[in-house]
């Protein structure tokens, strides 16, 4: 019984031992030069979370903060034992209201904040290859014929008659986005695939007028088949004209910086 005790004491007093360094190796750390430093660039780095904004069934998604990770900082530069804020360590910080909690609700549009717009198309080949030529950020609906290994464009699964096929094509080249852009009759099929489901804030036919104040921050632009190429380009110079950045639609509805 006495050896047990004996054993008890030593262990407990080993334990007490690693909590007290660590308390004042954490006191040591919080009152060091170093960490001031740190600490005195929390305002010009770190920026609020902006929450989900939710109404009826659709959802905007809202963008992360971000936060200065002073421990990781500071035994960073440690290292050479001076400060130097490009060595600081940064870390995003999930909204508390986050559309990752609430996946059963349609994307209607992007967070305004983000300052963009993403363009959609399907078969329309002019605006494809005009996009091509110039570089210009769009995604594009894909089926079985037209899904690529890689591509310039974002591709986004809309084969329902081939989705498991499409859906392995895009895994094996780590490009699925995980988005599905819906109407009523794919809704619970999107759902049921755990996808991102997504609904274009604005549908652009041929015959559309199109004015400066019908854009906003974070739309979803659908374009026709039969949307002509030169209403396409008007469409860009009424972005570019908005101050708006062209983006793809994985990047305008990410919570992600």
């Amino acid at each position: 019984m006495k050896r047990v005790l004996k054993y008890l004491s030593v262990t407990l007093l080993v334990l007490f031992s690693f909590y007290y360094t660590n308390v004042v190796s954490k006191i040591f750390i919080e009152k060091s030069e170093l960490m001031k430093q740190i600490k005195n660039y929390h305002l010009e780095y770190e920026k609020n979370y902006v929450n989900a904004v939710i109404v009826d069934n659709y959802i905007i998604p809202g963008i992360n903060g971000i936060q200065i990770d002073d421990q990781s900082s500071y035994y960073v530069m440690k290292e050479n034992n001076q400060f130097d804020k490009d060595l600081l360590v940064l870390k995003e910080t999930t909204p508390y209201d986050s559309y990752y909690s609430h996946l059963d609700l349609i994307i209607n549009k992007g967070n305004p904040a983000k300052n963009g717009v993403s363009i959609i198309v399907e078969n329309n080949t002019d605006i494809i290859n005009y996009a091509l030529k110039k570089k210009i950020v769009i995604n594009r609906l894909v089926d079985k014929k037209t899904v690529l290994n890689n591509s310039f464009y974002e591709q986004i699964n809309h084969d329902f008659l081939h989705y498991e096929q499409v859906e392995k094509i895009l895994d094996h080249n780590n490009i699925n986005t995980n988005i599905c852009i819906i109407n009523d009759n794919e809704f619970d099929f999107c759902k049921s695939n755990g996808k991102y489901l997504v609904k274009p804030s604005i549908y652009l036919e041929n015959q559309s007028k199109m004015l400066n104040e019908n854009i906003t921050a974070g739309d979803i632009i659908f374009l026709d088949n039969n949307y002509s190429l030169s209403k396409f380009k008007l469409l860009l110079l009424k972005v570019r004209t908005l101050n708006l950045r062209l983006m793809y639609l994985n990047e305008l509805i990410s919570e992600s910086r």
